[in-house]
């Protein structure tokens, strides 16, 4: 509008002289909101969480103009070249009879079970794996369910073993219950449990046994029979499992 005289020295306008609805997302221009202001806000409102292969991740979708998108964890592991291990579930003992997994499924082929001091709460008995079929509600432990191969190397003698057994196979054979012995460590990998042929698996470990001998053992073996293996358990062939942990994990496939 016109003015008498002087147009009006131009000032500030302050915050309270905006209208709520006068700034509207078309008038704010491409890239004007600065990105870090924009990311330290955003990392201000959230908590630190453990992230799942569930969980939904957004991303730009460089084949689609960068168009936001989102995806499970999961999806953006699958990218990766095979063999990634993805965590699937920890397990601590107290005291208890076995460690039981129920985790396995069709999205891996092949798991990895890292064992972790695990004590048994009596000297010398020997660790093994039981499998099921039934997710869990029971445990194959006849006399000659499983076959195995153990090989041990102990203060410079060599032992072998080989036969059928009633609980898996030996994952270690005689482990200390002496806590500051450390009981048994190492890894078991499980092979195509839902597969159409047997149900196979490798060991190795270190244990300290009754004696207080330290032990580095290699044991391998499979069911005797084939069917869908969908769940595991650990456990001692005597007494209960004092303390412990066993980690799983699975293999991205290729």
């Amino acid at each position: 509008m016109p003015y008498l005289g002087s147009s009006p020295a131009r000032g500030l306008v302050g915050t309270t002289d905006i209208d709520s609805s006068a700034v509207t997302t078309a008038k704010i221009a491409t890239n004007a909101i600065d990105g870090t202001l924009t990311k330290d806000a955003l990392i201000a409102d959230y908590s630190d969480v453990t992230i799942t292969a569930s969980d939904l991740i957004m991303y730009g979708d460089a084949t689609d103009s960068n168009n936001t998108k989102r995806d499970t964890v999961q999806g953006i592991l699958d990218l990766a070249s095979g063999g990634a291990l993805v965590h699937l579930s920890s397990q601590t003992a107290s005291s208890d009879s076995s460690l039981d997994f129920t985790q396995i499924s069709s999205t891996y082929n092949t798991y990895r079970f890292v064992f972790e001091n695990v004590l048994p709460g009596t000297n010398n008995p020997s660790f093994g794996i039981r499998t099921s079929t039934d997710g869990g509600s029971n445990y194959d432990s006849g006399s000659s369910d499983y076959h195995r191969t153990g090989f041990w190397e102990q203060g410079g003698d060599e032992t072998s073993n080989t036969g059928t057994v009633a609980y898996g196979y030996f994952v270690s054979a005689g482990v200390n219950s002496t806590a500051s012995n450390g009981g048994v460590s190492g890894s078991l990998e499980l092979y195509n449990p839902l597969g159409t042929s047997y149900t196979m698996w490798v060991a190795t470990t270190i244990a300290s046994d009754g004696s207080d001998d330290p032990t580095a053992q290699f044991f391998c073996g499979h069911r005797q029979s084939a069917a869908d293996v969908d769940a595991v358990q650990f456990l001692f062939d005597s007494g209960n499992i004092a303390s412990g942990t066993i980690r799983m994990y699975g293999y991205v496939k290729s």
